[in-house]
Parts: C-alpha cells; sequence; structure tokens
C-alpha cells in the first residue's frame, strides 16, 4: 500500500513537472509556430488599449534605408546592391525570414500591407526626392526611402502611404486595425556634426526633429482610423566604426571610398577629433530618442497632444531597444558586406524578435540594452521555419494577452 502510495506520489509530481514544463515551453520559443494557437475573440475590440495580436489586419512603414532593408541580403552577392524590402525587420514578408509581419502572420494570415522582393534603391534625401519611385506592387505599405530624413516622412506618409493604403481593396478602412513603425534618426544624426560643431543646427535640433515627427503623428492620427503607431528610437551609429574598424574587407572599402554613408562616424579614426566627432553623435542621438519619450507622454491622458476623440482610435507606442545597442559587440555579420553600415538579414532578425518581444511589454518593462549574440549563424536557407528563426526566445501571445499603451 506504502509503495502503491509512492508510485502515485511520484506519478502526479512527475505529471505537474511536465505540466510546468510544458507552460515554461509555451512562454517563449524561437520558432513563433511552436507557440499556441490564440482562439478567436468572441466580439471585436472597439479600442485601441485593448488590442492583441492578431486583431492587426494592415501594417506599414515609414523609414529610411534601414526600414527599406537596403543592402540586407548577405548571401546574395547581387542582391545586396538592392533594397531587400522583403526582409526588413518591421516590414518584410518575404517566407522564412524573421520579421514582424511573418510574426504577426502567424496569428492573422489576412494581414496585408509587407513589402516583398527585392528592387533597385528608392533615393530620398531632403530636397532630393525625385517623385515615382515607388513600386507598389513590392513596396505595398513599406514607405520608406534610403537617404530619408526626418523631414521627409510626410511625403513618404502624405504622397504614397494614405493614397495607396486608401486604393488598397479589401481594406475595411474605418474597421479594420492598423499597426504603423516609423524609425527615422540615423540619416539626421550623420549630418549633425563637421569638425568643428553642429552644422545647420536649427533643421537638426532635437525641437526641430521633435516637430516634423509630431505633424506626421497628427496628420496619421486625424486620417488613419484604429491605428497604432510604434515609433523605434535610434541607435548610436558610432559605434559601427568600433565593430568595423579592424574588418579587412571594411578597411579596403573605406580606403576606395566605397563606404562613406556616415560622415560623423568614420572620418578622422580613432584620432581625438574622431572620437569627438561620434560622441557629438551619439549624444544629438539621445537627445532626439529623449524627443521620442516626450512626444509618448504627450499623447497620454493629461498630455499636450491628447484628444479625447481619438482615445480610443489612436496610440503612440516607443520601441527602446535599438538606442541601447551595444554595436562593437556585435558579430560583424550583423552588417551588410557591401557598406558595412547597414544592417544585414541578421540584425533585420534580431531587430524584430526586439520589437515582437516588446510589442507585448509595457513601456516601462520593455527591453532597453539587449545582451550579446553568438557568433554563429545560419543565413536563412529550406530549412528555416515559416516564419523564421529567432536567435532570442520569442514571447508567446495567450488569448488574454494584449498590446500595452501605457
Amino acid at each position: 500500500m506504502e509503495r502503491s502510495s509512492h508510485t502515485v506520489s511520484r506519478l502526479l509530481t512527475a505529471a505537474l513537472l511536465a505540466s510546468c514544463l510544458a507552460l515554461v515551453n509555451a512562454a517563449s520559443q524561437l520558432d513563433i509556430s511552436q507557440c499556441p494557437s490564440l482562439k478567436p475573440r468572441t466580439t471585436k475590440p472597439t479600442s485601441v488599449h485593448d488590442l492583441r495580436i492578431d486583431d492587426f489586419k494592415v501594417i506599414a512603414a515609414l523609414g529610411d534605408s534601414i526600414t527599406a532593408a537596403f543592402s540586407a541580403k548577405q548571401s546574395n552577392p547581387i542582391a545586396v546592391t538592392l533594397e531587400n524590402r522583403g526582409i526588413s525587420y518591421a516590414i518584410g514578408g518575404d517566407s522564412k525570414y524573421l520579421t514582424l509581419p511573418n510574426l504577426i502572420s502567424r496569428y492573422n494570415t489576412d494581414l496585408t500591407g509587407p513589402s516583398i522582393g527585392d528592387h533597385l534603391v528608392e533615393l530620398c534625401f531632403g530636397p532630393l526626392c525625385p517623385p515615382y519611385q515607388y513600386r507598389p506592387l513590392l513596396d505595398k505599405f513599406n514607405a520608406a526611402q534610403s537617404g530619408a530624413l526626418i523631414s521627409n516622412i510626410a511625403h513618404e506618409l502624405n504622397d504614397y502611404l494614405l493614397p495607396v493604403m486608401k486604393l488598397t481593396p479589401g481594406i475595411d478602412w474605418d474597421n479594420d486595425w492598423k499597426i504603423i513603425t516609423i524609425f527615422i534618426m540615423s540619416n539626421d544624426l550623420c549630418l549633425s556634426c563637421d569638425i568643428t560643431g553642429p552644422i545647420n543646427t536649427f533643421f537638426l535640433s532635437p525641437s526641430d526633429f521633435s516637430a516634423e515627427l509630431l505633424d506626421v503623428l497628427t496628420t496619421i492620427r486625424a486620417n488613419i482610423p484604429r491605428v497604432l503607431v510604434n515609433v523605434v528610437q535610434g541607435l548610436h551609429v558610432s559605434g559601427v566604426w568600433d565593430l568595423t574598424k579592424n574588418d579587412p574587407n571594411c578597411i579596403i572599402k573605406r580606403s576606395l571610398g566605397l563606404a562613406i554613408e556616415c560622415t560623423c562616424a568614420f572620418p578622422l579614426g580613432d584620432s581625438a577629433a574622431g572620437k569627438a566627432l561620434r560622441a557629438q553623435t551619439d549624444a544629438q542621438a539621445d537627445a532626439y530618442n529623449a524627443e521620442i519619450a516626450k512626444l509618448r507622454e504627450s499623447f497620454l491622458p493629461g498630455g499636450s497632444n491628447y484628444d479625447a476623440k481619438y482615445n480610443n482610435t489612436f496610440a503612440m507606442v516607443v520601441e527602446p531597444a535599438l538606442s541601447g545597442l551595444d554595436i562593437p559587440q556585435f558579430p560583424s555579420n550583423m552588417l551588410s558586406a557591401l557598406d558595412c553600415f547597414h544592417p544585414s538579414d541578421r540584425a533585420h532578425g534580431m531587430f524584430a524578435s526586439y520589437m515582437w518581444n516588446n510589442l507585448h511589454k509595457p513601456y516601462a518593462d520593455k527591453l532597453r540594452k539587449p545582451g550579446k549574440v553568438t557568433t554563429t549563424w545560419k543565413t536563412p536557407g529550406f530549412s528555416t521555419p515559416k516564419y523564421g528563426l529567432s536567435e532570442i526566445p520569442l514571447f508567446c501571445p495567450t488569448d488574454d494577452s494584449r498590446i500595452p499603451t501605457n
């Protein structure tokens, strides 16, 4: 009898451990397809503060060459000269790559807007912004333009994104929930210094950066119903120098003048003046990021930009992970082999992982200082899961999960 009771006890303990292990495994997975499915909601959400990840029907993005995924593919020597928009962390829809749309598609296969494929660069740099560059069949709702400054995202929104979204069949404009990612800053930072100090200070000042972004946010709020806007804080681009300065491939390219994307990060090398330029650029990034954080607060109840009319139809959240990236500690294959500057396909996957996990956390709890990653990594291929494979555990949403807006 005693042996029988011990057996039952062991079986119960084993069952409890198995149950706990299943819960732990369900909480996060490297392959999002291994996360449990969500039960359909019995009623559709009517407030932006009550959204699950599967409630989004439309996805879009504004930004520069990073969101356009310029030169991101490491495995294709021809494709690195293109914008590889299908693998963009925020808006890419190519199968087997880890992107935010692919992660969302695990829970909603009807998502509209992810960009696909590769094509020649679309350039927009301040006043040098030629019309008719967009390729709607591939770009979809990826309005990013390589070279774009903060002053260019109003063009991206008003001249492309808004019209193409409204003309796309199958979208219930008034009722479908939309998510828009904005990541813009790097080109402004790379123009924010010269050897003697800041140039064009008024245009590139933190307050002016904030004013440009505020204009886009209020335009979105007034013209796009039922939308969550995720604004990504910028990274310290100066760290690219420390990561690449001893890389033979990058040394050759820079000596030939083939890698000159950021004049505030690379000139003058490790000289005192070079270090001062990079420190100045980092300080500017911190100032821009502080303005983004202030804008977030301004749209909360009681804030200067809060409007009760849009309380249930608009919210701005902030993605802070990239602002804490320690770029020099990352493997060199996190950067494009073409220019030793732009994020590679590996980096886009990491960015998507950070964004996915942070979307499910309130602002105070979001990851801000990502840790180290391994030096080994395999380019996505035929063995890669449909939605891509993460290097860090991905949060598995539950039926009760919501996207925090606080």
